[in-house]
């Protein structure tokens, strides 16, 4: 553990010289830091797995019914581009129509045509679903959140010394001490019963 924290006695707490099982724990550190990291981690690895479902998923059908209506929205004002062109090249310049609003128009109807391209390779997009490289990038930052999850519960695990066979202890420590890795201190001796 890299950091330091305080004693505090196990529930129940066992005295110098009781009897204790294997596996039973003799006494826990306060790592109360610790365990909110443990939250903030755990708040990560969900937002992360929204995220790579969300990916995997790709797009929702209301999205899709998005794009299908701006590839129609485009289209009209394309066809409307193109009638408006169609007049103008109908008029002699210089007579009906400017040199400059005949450009307008061919501008206009270009600018439409182009926005009606968009408009499709945009639905394409969503129609194909999320790309190969998004849907790894998303589960290596799940699986990476998981692992960091990981690591922060096996640093809580270390928060508590267990009994590692039956026996009778002593108990070395008191309550409230402060214990830290950078001063390593005995906190309790245990005697193995005789087999």
């Amino acid at each position: 553990m890299p950091w330091r924290c305080r004693l505090r006695q196990a529930r129940p707490s066992p005295k110098s010289g009781a009897h204790v099982e294997a596996g039973q724990v003799l006494v826990e550190l306060d790592c109360e830091p610790l365990r909110k990291e443990i939250d903030v981690r755990a708040a990560s690895l969900a937002a992360a797995d929204a995220v790579y479902e969300r990916v995997v998923n790709g797009p929702r059908p209301e999205e899709i019914a998005i794009g299908e209506a701006g590839v129609g929205v485009a289209l009209a004002r394309a066809e409307e581009a193109r009638a408006t062109l169609d007049r103008a090249h109908g008029l002699e310049v210089g007579v009906s129509i400017t040199l400059a609003q005949l450009l307008v128009a061919e501008r206009d109807s270009r600018v439409a045509d182009a926005v009606l391209v968009d408009a499709r390779k945009k639905l394409a997009l969503l129609k194909v679903g999320s790309r190969f490289e998004d849907i790894a990038e998303a589960k290596a930052r799940r699986d990476s959140a998981a692992a960091f999850l990981d690591e922060g519960k096996a640093d809580l695990d270390q928060c508590s010394v267990r009994a590692p066979a039956a026996g009778t202890i002593k108990v070395l420590v008191t309550l409230g001490q402060l214990v830290s890795t950078y001063a390593p201190t005995t906190l309790v001796q245990l005697t193995p019963d005789a087999k």
